[in-house]
């Protein structure tokens, strides 16, 4: 396959794994296809994504579905195959039982336990690997798991509603809308791929903001299975109004209050 093409199909690989972003637990949501020749054509003949709460991983799933047509196939994976036995078996050794010909990864997974040795397992039973195709889409993805496992802390979205002027409201005159009703959907989209929405004690005390995604299409694909927690800035957590106050201590949140407070 030409690199063109290779690009082409893990731009593919990199919006199949989107669909299940912030549903996979601790792991990263993972997209893998397959893809071989068939009639002088590409065909994709099996496609898998990390499973909601983390398994099984993306490439068995593509595997079992592609079936004997994944022998003397490519594998398209945007992140590493792992290398070490789990819950599971390494899919890097799953890849190579399967007979894959070529695997092409979007980024190393910086996991200590895997960290390069996905792919030297792969090289070392003879199958053709490149990684870092599309790295910087795949890497954006991915960002959560990446830097936790590479900075031990949270990934953090700013998000700001900002007039032309450099304002963001009117005192005394309430809620003024900035934003139109795409922004507002791309926010929206923002909280149904992300675990939790800091505000300041400010803005829950004067807008009394929902916080939760309301997006009708992801709804009905599951994206929005779950009103996501919701965090207070600390330094003002006595002033938050007390309906917020159970919310503060969810047991998934308390590493990152830990380590968002050494750093003020």
């Amino acid at each position: 396959m030409n690199k063109e093409l290779d690009k082409r199909l893990m731009a593919a690989t990199i919006r199949y794994a989107r669909r299940h972003i912030a549903l996979t637990g601790t792991n990263p949501s993972v997209g893998t296809l397959i893809v071989r020749f068939i009639n002088g054509c590409p065909t994709i003949v099996g496609h898998g994504v990390t499973a909601r709460g983390g398994r099984p991983h993306a490439e068995p799933v593509a595997l079992v579905q592609a079936g004997d047509l994944a022998r003397g196939a490519t594998a398209y994976v945007t992140l590493e195959p792992c290398a070490h036995h789990g819950a599971t078996p390494p899919c890097a050794q799953t890849l190579i039982d399967a007979g894959i010909k070529r695997v092409m990864t979007g980024w190393v997974d910086p996991d200590s336990r895997v960290d390069g040795r996905g792919l030297a397992m792969l090289r070392e039973a003879g199958i053709e690997v490149e990684a870092g195709i599309l790295g910087k889409k795949a890497r954006a993805d991915l960002g959560g798991y990446l830097n936790r496992k590479q900075k031990n802390r949270p990934y953090v979205t700013v998000k700001l509603a900002v007039s032309v002027d450099g304002h963001i409201g009117q005192e005394g005159m309430g809620q003024i809308a900035i934003t139109g009703p795409l922004a507002r959907s791309q926010v929206h989209m923002m909280r149904a791929t992300h675990d939790a929405i800091l505000i300041g004690s400010g803005t829950a005390t004067e807008d009394d903001p929902e916080l939760t995604c309301r997006l009708p299409t992801a709804l009905l694909t599951g994206l929005c299975w779950t009103v996501r927690p919701v965090w207070m800035f600390p330094a003002n957590w006595r002033r938050t109004p007390e309906q917020y106050r159970p919310q503060l201590l969810l047991a998934p949140m308390r590493h990152w209050i830990r380590s968002l407070n050494s750093r003020m």
